[in-house]
């Protein structure tokens, strides 16, 4: 259930945003210009689509056959079919069309709305142009009409499948458009495929609510253009119901993904300094090794020194006698002693130094060996792979 938490979270924050005036405010221009070029495109094609759509349907003869069927069970659809068939085609495309406008348009606004009320210290580190987004959406929408295209005669011969299809395709394209789009005024590169990445499927899964949540104004549509033959009536308001349902899926996916790029940015900087940190313990140590080994090699050059002073010679005899009284100095014999004793204690601090030496060097080469290796950075279904291998081990 934990997983789901910010699912949940950013999902009831979309929806309260969704009664803020300024976000409506937002969401009017979208509606305005797709409203506009849709019923401009009525206004100067609906007659002649018609007309087309009226004369291939009659050339179809299983299509006159079905209409024979319904009209002998009471159910009059020659009129209304080319129309109905005509809106069926249209739905989509404005759909798709609506939700690329406000993917390149309203999303900006909306993104930035959030993050000024609740992430003010989320740098935005955009490093994509708007080529790049540009191609990101056709190549995706291209992927989408390959796919309607092919799911098309299904939906036709089987409407509940289509229910089921049309949604689905709906909801992909919503979610690669919709993160992409959310992701990149704030993102670098790398952030936005980690993220995409790792998120895959709550993203999927906001972009299928998304779709379902589209036949609403698809359902709506239909049933007016079959009430109201005028397309002033009913285009306006199913595509007001789809600017809000994607205005909707917008905060949500922008409530979803700024906390996961907050996240993981001061993940990152809580793991950088913590890197900075180790590398100055390990230069204060570094240090300290060098100010030893330096005090070493001066010790031990001190104990060269004075190994390789000579002896003084030994008196013996008168030449003994006659030195104690030229010099008040002290007895030769007990400076070569006190000399030799000097060297042996010279000889035992540097060997005693160079077992201090190996035994630091071991010391830093065992320390050096157990730090442990950063475990490798696992995907989501390598993840749930070693999860079931620890299932089937436990049973």
């Amino acid at each position: 259930m934990k997983p789901l938490k910010p699912l949940f979270d950013s999902f009831w924050r979309a929806v309260a945003y969704c009664l803020r005036p300024d976000v409506l405010i937002f969401l009017l221009v979208p509606w305005v210009v797709v409203t506009a070029i849709t019923l401009g495109w009525c206004y100067f094609y609906w007659a002649k689509a018609l007309i087309v759509m009226q004369s291939w349907l009659g050339a179809s003869e299983s299509v006159n056959f079905i209409l024979h069927w319904l009209n002998n069970s009471g159910l009059n659809l020659q009129k209304t079919l080319p129309s109905l068939v005509l809106i069926f085609i249209m739905i989509p495309l404005v759909m798709m069309a609506t939700l690329l406008f406000m993917g390149h348009v309203a999303t900006p606004l909306l993104v930035d709305l959030v993050r000024v009320r609740r992430f003010v210290k989320l740098e935005a580190k955009r490093n994509t142009s708007l080529l790049h987004h540009a191609g990101w959406s056709v190549w995706h929408t291209i992927q989408l009409l390959l796919a309607l295209a092919l799911a098309a005669p299904v939906s036709i011969l089987l409407p509940p499948a289509g229910f089921l299809i049309m949604p689905v395709l709906g909801g992909w394209f919503t979610a690669r458009i919709l993160s992409f789009s959310v992701l990149v005024q704030h993102t670098t590169k790398a952030e936005r495929q980690t993220i995409m990445a790792e998120h895959d499927i709550p993203f999927a899964t906001m972009g299928v609510v998304g779709g379902y949540l589209s036949l609403a104004p698809s359902l709506m549509g239909i049933a007016m253009a079959w009430l109201f033959s005028d397309v002033m009536v009913w285009v306006p308001s199913a595509i007001g119901c789809y600017v809000l349902i994607v205005g909707f899926s917008i905060l949500w996916f922008t409530h979803y993904s700024l906390p996961i790029l907050q996240k993981m940015r001061n993940d990152q900087k809580a793991k950088q300094d913590a890197e900075l940190e180790k590398k100055a313990k390990e230069k204060v140590a570094l240090d300290a090794m060098n100010a030893a080994e330096a005090n070493r090699k001066i010790a031990m050059n001190n104990a060269l020194q004075e190994l390789s002073k000579p002896a003084p010679p030994k008196l013996t005899g008168w030449k003994k006698f006659m030195a104690s009284f030229k010099s008040k100095k002290p007895d030769p014999n007990k400076l070569a002693a006190e000399e030799i004793a000097k060297k042996a204690k010279a000889k035992v601090a540097l060997e005693a130094l160079e077992a201090t030496d190996a035994a630091q060097k071991a010391a830093l080469d065992s320390a050096k060996a157990s730090i442990p290796k950063p475990a490798p950075k696992l995907t989501w279904w390598q993840k749930l792979g070693a999860d079931l291998a620890k299932l089937v081990h436990k049973k």
